[in-house]
């Protein structure tokens, strides 16, 4: 549904790459070989569960950083928290290693949480009761119980999203996950109305492409 807004060759000046889990449309062979080529000093933070698809991916062994739940990472002066993402359940390999986490990142005095694919789990609010998030980034496209049959796992409804922003405190969240495969999103109008009608989540936005967002601290 949306064009792909630059040529992965073209990013540079890149320090650090994050990948939340090992399905393709995050950990994208397509995507990481040739920002890896362009970007010779840049690291990758993935899940230890998928460190083998990123070094098929093209990801040199000497700049792969392996990440694990609940240990914290000083990559290059940035804190890195790794915590569990459930994707739509908490699953993990033979080796009992997370298939997908999620990251609290703290970067010049800023908070932000990215989880990745997630849906709600017991204990996620209380994962992130240790940090002030400035910023959540949360899907939003939702669950769908014959899309999961067939192997598409769902993510945050977007009533979802928003009251995990409420519970866990957020200064501000963004929206997103969605306008990219046409089985696979949200009615941006009908979620727009509905945000505009939660009085309670004035800070609550949908991402939209082509905007710049800055968080302050």
């Amino acid at each position: 549904m949306s064009p792909v807004p630059i040529a992965p060759e073209a990013l540079r000046d890149i320090d650090i790459v994050l990948a939340s889990h090992g399905h393709g449309d995050h950990l994208d062979p397509m995507t990481i070989g040739p920002v890896a080529a362009a970007n010779p000093d840049c690291l990758f933070v993935v899940p230890s569960s998928c460190a083998e698809r990123a070094l098929s991916s093209g990801v040199p062994p000497e700049r792969l950083v392996e990440a694990n739940a609940f240990s914290s990472l000083d990559v290059r002066g940035v804190a890195i928290h790794p915590i569990p993402s459930a994707h739509e359940e908490l699953a993990i390999d033979d080796h009992g290693r997370l298939l997908a986490l999620g990251f609290v990142i703290e970067l010049a005095g800023v908070t932000v949480y990215h989880s990745g694919d997630c849906a709600p789990y017991p204990g996620l609010v209380d994962n992130l009761s240790h940090f002030e998030v400035d910023l959540g980034l949360l899907p939003v496209n939702g669950r769908d119980p014959e899309l999961s049959a067939a192997g598409i796992l769902g993510n945050f409804s977007l009533e979802e999203a928003v009251s995990l922003a409420e519970r866990a405190g957020f200064g501000a969240a963004i929206g997103h996950h969605f306008g990219m495969f046409a089985f696979n999103t949200i009615d941006e109008a009908d979620a727009r109305r509905i945000l505009g009608g939660r009085a309670e989540a004035p800070s609550f936005l949908l991402a939209e492409a082509g905007l710049r967002y800055e968080v302050k601290p």
